[in-house]
């Protein structure tokens, strides 16, 4: 629905400056109003999946405030490991628009409504549809790991170019992974909030960093996210294995 007003707005007389300028706007609108019919949806599946006796309708764990931030930090880790294969991507790949049109479309916007719509929002709408219900759905009926795959694969296409395909794939896999680990709904949402925040955080903190050379704080950075990305993964795989054992 976003998508084709903003089309519509590109195709008009204002062109391309109508749709840098409402982009976010719509985009954002377009998720919130998505968000109530993927969870009508989901709790007609989660009724009957209790009334079938499926797992995972039976032992939801509560994400407390410590699982909030620690999954918010481990989204930053993997959306700046995420950056580092795109900018690898666009060395083998067409790099199309992409990058310049993202710049333009955020660029003068103010860095609070960036995080609302984009950050906090768009995340919320996206795994609504693509964990909660395209994977959960898959997964009532295949394997867990053809239900990861093939959900990715549709979660990456949606995206639209080959670049943001593959990101978005490799993600999209990451936290469905982390959400059988963890056995929250909540755990992709906390973790695609932390990737999206972080990558429009680092865009203007990382150009700030570079003004000033200081390379060893980018460094910095890049280790202090890789040591939470490793010991965030390995801690909540040890919680999924001792609540396997007590099931």
């Amino acid at each position: 629905m976003g998508g084709t007003a903003l089309y519509i707005l590109a195709c008009s007389g204002k062109g391309l400056d109508a749709y840098i300028q409402s982009s976010v706007l719509l985009s954002g609108i377009s998720g919130l109003l998505t968000i109530m019919p993927a969870l009508h949806f989901y709790r007609k599946d989660r009724a009957a999946r209790e009334a079938g006796g499926l797992p995972l309708a039976k032992q939801q764990v509560t994400c407390r405030l410590l699982d909030f931030v620690w999954l918010l930090m481990i989204g930053a880790a993997l959306s700046q490991f995420g950056n580092i294969i795109m900018a690898f991507l666009r060395l083998i790949l067409p790099s199309g628009s992409y990058a310049e049109l993202f710049s333009a479309v955020t660029d003068g916007k103010s860095l609070f409504s960036l995080i609302f719509w984009m950050g906090i929002l768009a995340p919320l709408a996206e795994e609504s549809i693509f964990r909660w219900l395209v994977y959960l759905r898959l997964r009532d009926y295949m394997k867990i790991p053809y239900a990861i795959l093939i959900s990715s694969l549709m979660f990456g296409a949606y995206h639209g170019n080959l670049q943001q395909f593959i990101y978005a794939f490799l993600i999209g896999c990451f936290l469905a992974w982390f959400m059988e680990m963890t056995g929250s709904l909540f755990a992709p949402v906390i973790l695609h909030m932390g990737a999206n925040i972080w990558s429009l955080v680092y865009s203007k903190l990382g150009l700030t960093i570079l003004e000033a050379s200081a390379a060893w704080l980018m460094l910095g950075i890049q280790m202090v996210l890789l040591f939470v990305l490793i010991s965030g993964c390995r801690y909540y795989r040890q919680k999924w294995e001792n609540r396997n054992k007590r099931f």
